[in-house]
């Protein structure tokens, strides 16, 4: 899971639609902006890391650092964390997704409550669940 850092208000949905995934959301926004919000924070995320081990475009990743770059207010190289999820079978039998929490009690997502590795899970109780959506 990827979720922005906290703190972090410059980069809207809007602006992840017309810097991040601009065709893909041209082509689908009339009938599936879910698939445009789900790619756009993965690739936000891999267009600014400075590793190479994932395949993206120079071209796309230009664009989005240049686009980045542009925002005012913002001294993070990296906006966005990356989150650990367990999934689990409930009661019931129901599938259940939870944060995991890092070694400081917190998770990349902001602090969601969950579990450190090993330890039973907490339901979380985090109620803006898609806060990097406005």
């Amino acid at each position: 899971m990827y979720a922005a850092k906290d703190g972090i208000t410059a980069i809207t949905t809007a602006w992840l639609f017309q810097h991040v995934v601009p065709n893909i959301h041209r082509q689908y926004a009339p009938t599936d902006t879910w698939l445009c919000s789900v790619l756009t924070l993965p690739l936000l995320f891999s267009c600014l890391s400075e590793t190479e081990d994932v395949n993206v475009s120079a071209a796309l990743r230009t664009r989005v650092r240049a686009s980045y770059s542009s925002l005012a207010g913002l001294d993070e190289d990296q906006p966005i964390q990356k989150a650990s999820l367990h999934i689990h079978r409930g009661v019931w039998g129901l599938i259940m997704v939870n944060h995991v929490l890092d070694g400081d009690g917190t998770t990349a997502a902001g602090g969601v409550e969950g579990a450190r590795r090993g330890e039973p899970m907490k339901p979380s109780t985090r109620s803006d669940k898609h806060s990097w959506f406005e």
